[in-house]
């Protein structure tokens, strides 16, 4: 899954890394990824946003709020793991990309995955307008998705009249 994290989304893991030094916490948790793609990725939070760059800033303040009170500050030389929630955001966004064309990891995938993920930073994104409709709606259709005008009914039959003939041939006769 790491070789398909673009380089943006790594800077935001490694801001989570930072910020998560900085409140103290003995792992990276989610509420430091979303701070930390707030920092990379600017333009996608205030296209999301419905207050837009006016509601940035409230954001930031409510995701910063969601840590306890701050414990004594990380060395940063000091390596910190993820947290188990961290991972299943991460593997939420691996299972998002790895369903579109191109499958690199991006800032929307760990933003997709946060909000999937719930919880209180999920609470806090949907209180401020970014719902998992809304990071949905940014990503580009797939080619896996049907059209909803197809006939299904109409594509069955075709299917079964080219079919039957080869049915014949593959079918031992007794």
């Amino acid at each position: 899954m790491f070789e398909r994290i673009t380089d943006t989304a790594r800077r935001a893991v490694w801001f989570a890394r930072y910020d998560a030094s900085l409140h103290g916490t003995p792992e990276i948790q989610p509420a430091s990824l979303l701070p930390g793609i707030m920092e990379v990725d600017k333009n996608l939070i205030v296209a999301l946003l419905p207050a837009g760059a006016d509601g940035y800033a409230r954001l930031w303040a409510d995701a910063q709020a969601l840590f306890a009170k701050p414990l004594q500050a990380v060395p940063p030389d000091t390596d910190l793991p993820l947290s188990r929630q961290t991972r299943r955001v991460l593997a939420w966004a691996d299972d998002k990309a790895a369903r579109r064309p191109d499958p690199r990891i991006e800032p929307r995938h760990l933003l997709w995955g946060l909000l999937h993920e719930g919880g209180p930073l999920a609470a806090c994104l949907n209180a401020h307008g970014i719902t998992l409709e809304t990071v949905d709606a940014g990503f580009p259709p797939t080619a896996c998705q049907p059209d909803p005008g197809f006939r299904w009914s109409g594509f069955r039959r075709w299917i079964a009249g080219r079919l039957r003939p080869l049915t014949k041939l593959l079918v031992p006769h007794d």
